[in-house]
């Protein structure tokens, strides 16, 4: 049942924005859904600041950064580890997690990939298809880090612009 549910919600958000509380809602059932497969061993702090909690994302956005952490961060552990989610009423936001960490080579790789005119199909693809959606709806004024994180592992930070009524409008 928990499948069929984010599977059926996965579907109407793929295209879409929705609440930053809507995003962290599917967040969580798709950590329900991995601790069935894990067990208990993943634990995701949130930190929301009210005010943010009604701002809208790109749809399975915080998700994709979740998916990323337990398959890559903590594969190596079998699926145990720490993930902390922070998003504020600021342009900037991010995930961290205390996992296995990631390669400057790596990182240096996802970026070149972002400069390239065509549709990527390798490695890191979730992360890659992250970056585009979000440079695609907020444009140039949008930035990403990934950096290695106080609790150890990897850091992913995403700042971006506040998105004007103009912009919604224009989804009307």
């Amino acid at each position: 049942i928990l499948l069929a549910d984010i599977l059926d919600e996965g579907k109407k958000q793929k295209y879409s924005l929705v609440t930053v509380a809507d995003e962290i809602t599917y967040t969580k059932k798709f950590l329900e859904l991995e601790r069935l497969r894990y067990g208990d061993g993943i634990v995701c702090h949130f930190d929301i600041a009210p005010e943010a909690a009604k701002k809208l994302i790109p749809g399975i956005s915080l998700q994709t950064l979740v998916e990323n952490s337990v398959a890559h961060g903590f594969s190596a552990r079998a699926g145990h580890g720490n993930i902390y989610v922070s998003i504020h009423d600021t342009p900037s936001g991010g995930l961290d997690d205390d996992g296995e960490g990631i390669e400057q080579a790596t990182v240096d790789k996802l970026f070149s990939q972002l400069e390239k005119d065509f549709i990527y199909a390798g490695e890191h693809v979730g992360l890659i298809n992250f970056f585009q959606r979000f440079l695609l709806i907020y444009g140039e004024d949008c930035r990403f880090d990934i950096r290695k994180s106080e609790y150890g592992g990897a850091c992913v930070e995403v700042i971006t612009p506040a998105l004007g009524d103009e912009w919604l409008d224009s989804m009307d």
